[in-house]
């Protein structure tokens, strides 16, 4: 019989990786997990968890701005975007380390770096410094979850390319953008700009009424951002009940929103920072500081 390095290996630490890593673990295997990113994965770094983490300050900011329909006088109310961000930070923070303690709990093995199929039952990992390591398992799960969709195709990108948004934006490039003082100035953005960003843009264009475009849509438009969120399809969350879009439309527009459905992007000038949009309603151009590529 083969000898393996580990009874199982799992590449990606995100919500379906790291729990059959500590599952497997506990029923008596050993395990090792593998990703690039911190543990806990898009959902605990760049998704669920900042995102509503900023939500949260964003939904207790209009709850301050309405303290007089309470009876209450707080004087002007406003906020501190670093000190929101670095709360956002806290939160991620404080989660990663509870699934790092997970794994150091059920003797989970966690390699931070990339990991690549050789064959049915080895993976290489190639770490942040660099080197690489080979690791040999009876059984390897794949969970490395999606990526962020680019642009279509069709749509005619002038004056520059989507290569800055198409950059999956882990910890380790994050860190890198903040000292060469790039971080969030790129026109085009991803969401892992938009929860890593230094500053609340004047303009906000948001291409995507899915569940990523309208959330950050709604908490830019709370930090003061003039938003506008752009949807192909005739309703924003168009996998949502027609009931439950046709409300939220309703709050959004209601918020200061521009909601723009049935709304074809054809062209994106990137230095010039303007689209170019067609519709039954008619064609025309819009100005923007920032765009949120947020098409799936």
């Amino acid at each position: 019989m083969a000898q393996y390095d580990a009874d199982l290996v799992v590449i990606g630490g995100g919500p379906g990786g790291y729990p059959a890593a500590i599952h497997a673990a506990k029923m008596g295997g050993k395990v090792v997990c593998v990703d690039f990113d911190n543990a806990g994965g898009t959902c605990l770094n760049w998704g669920c968890i900042p995102t509503k983490t900023m939500i949260g300050s964003v939904a207790a900011l209009e709850q301050a701005r309405h303290a007089a329909d309470f009876g209450l006088k707080l004087g002007e109310v406003g906020y501190d975007f670093p000190a929101l961000m670095a709360r956002k930070d806290k939160v991620v923070k404080t989660l990663v380390s509870g699934v790092e303690f997970l794994f150091k709990k059920n003797k989970v093995r966690f390699l931070k770096g990339k990991g690549k199929l050789t064959d049915p039952h080895t993976v290489e990992v190639t770490l942040e410094d660099g080197k690489t390591e080979r690791v040999t398992a009876a059984s390897i799960i794949l969970a490395t979850g999606s990526v962020v969709a680019p642009l279509p195709a069709a749509v005619q990108v002038i004056g520059g390319d989507t290569s800055d948004a198409d950059v999956f934006i882990d910890n380790r490039e994050v860190k890198r953008r903040k000292a060469a003082g790039t971080l969030g100035k790129t026109t085009l953005w991803t969401s892992n700009e938009a929860v890593s960003a230094p500053e609340v843009p004047k303009r906000l264009v948001v291409l995507g009424a899915g569940a990523v475009g309208t959330e950050f849509a709604y908490a830019y438009r709370g930090l003061g951002a003039d938003v506008t969120l752009i949807e192909f399809m005739p309703t924003i969350v168009p996998p949502a009940d027609p009931d439950i879009s046709s409300e939220l439309h309703k709050l959004l527009t209601k918020s200061g929103i521009k909601v723009m459905t049935g709304t074809k992007v054809v062209a994106i000038d990137v230095p010039g920072k303007k689209l170019k949009y067609v519709s039954e309603k008619g064609d025309g151009e819009l100005e923007f500081d920032r765009m949120l590529i947020g098409v799936g």
